[in-house]
């Protein structure tokens, strides 16, 4: 009987001092695991902080790379793949020389249709890919629907052009362009349209603001507000450090803040230079999958002038809106002219 009752006291004291021992080690165990998470979260975040903040090194160095593009993967370099007249246009290059000295060049480029011999001229400023032979579809489409000559000014460091891309080269390169079109004897100096698509939207803005005056009418399409914007866009991460009014905004050089330069052009629209702003015709592809619709909106709103139309083409990417909406895009840029 005290065998069994000696067992089961040990046992009893066993149990009691597991049990004890259990209580006394959960503590450290479970601080020594929130510990390991802690550490493993510092990691991953330094991880993901350096990987950022590589990007943005990236994005800060090679930022004129990114936006500009003038040869197109696959394709050589310094050539064109097809001239106006493999698009049925007659056609003569223009050299252009820049106030800084880069030699430059454009396709003055007229419908075969078209005989007024001293027409109005459409000025083309390209997207940021490819060069000016990637838009003569699109120019001889132009061409065959408005009265007016188009001229394709190709960027410098893009097709034949000397130079390197930059957004101070390229308004000197556009400005150079308006001076010498408007001296060809064959184009009415007095009646300049200019045309911008995405990254050629903000040198028109640019220089319809440069020269309001100057300038008949702007069509801008699917262009975007601000490069620092556009980054955003592209990089959702940056967006609480690059952008307007955000603190590492300064490391974006190629700016082209056309919301900003409309929104001062316009402070107060009471102004002679306000009033003097030609008429704009803004046209919105609602599915961009490049530039948000949004951007080209508020832009549309920044121009605080009665001489404006915007139209949005409902089913249209950021580059096909002439050709998916062929009928409607045609028919108001042709309406635009007319008026």
């Amino acid at each position: 009987m005290s065998d069994y009752a000696d067992a089961a006291a040990a046992a009893a004291g066993a149990a009691s001092s597991a049990s004890g021992g259990s209580d006394g080690g959960a503590l450290p165990l479970l601080l020594a695991l929130l510990g390991g998470v802690t550490h493993t979260l510092l990691q991953l975040g330094f991880a993901i902080a350096c990987l950022a903040a590589l990007v943005l090194l990236l994005v800060f160095v090679f930022q004129r790379r990114l936006l500009y593009v003038p040869v197109i993967p696959g394709q050589p370099a310094k050539t064109y793949q097809y001239t106006p007249n493999d698009f049925n246009m007659y056609y003569r290059d223009v050299p252009i020389t820049a106030a800084d000295g880069v030699k430059t060049h454009g396709w003055l480029c007229r419908s075969k249709q078209y005989t007024v011999l001293r027409s109005p001229v459409t000025i083309f400023f390209q997207e940021n890919a490819g060069n000016i032979s990637h838009r003569l579809p699109f120019a001889q489409m132009l061409c065959a629907t408005v009265p007016s000559v188009v001229f394709l000014l190709s960027y410098r460091g893009y097709g034949a052009s000397e130079g390197t891309p930059s957004q101070k080269g390229i308004e000197l390169d556009a400005q150079a362009c308006i001076d010498t079109v408007s001296d060809q004897p064959d184009v009415d100096g007095n009646s300049i349209v200019l045309f911008g698509k995405s990254l050629g939207g903000a040198v028109a803005v640019a220089m319809a603001l440069k020269n309001p005056r100057r300038i008949r009418a702007v069509i801008l399409e699917n262009t975007f507000t601000s490069i620092s914007e556009m980054a955003g866009k592209v990089f959702p991460f940056l967006r609480p450090i690059v952008g307007p009014g955000q603190p590492l905004n300064s490391l974006v050089r190629e700016r082209w803040e056309s919301l900003a330069r409309l929104k001062e052009y316009f402070g107060d629209e009471s102004s002679d230079e306000a009033k003097a702003f030609p008429p704009c015709l803004c046209l919105v592809s609602a599915q961009d999958e490049m530039v948000p619709p949004e951007m080209m909106e508020r832009l549309y709103a920044s121009i605080r002038s009665p001489r404006k139309h915007i139209v949005t083409f409902a089913q249209a990417r950021h580059m096909d809106a002439y050709v998916r909406h062929r009928d409607q895009y045609w028919s108001t840029v042709k309406d635009f002219y007319l008026r």
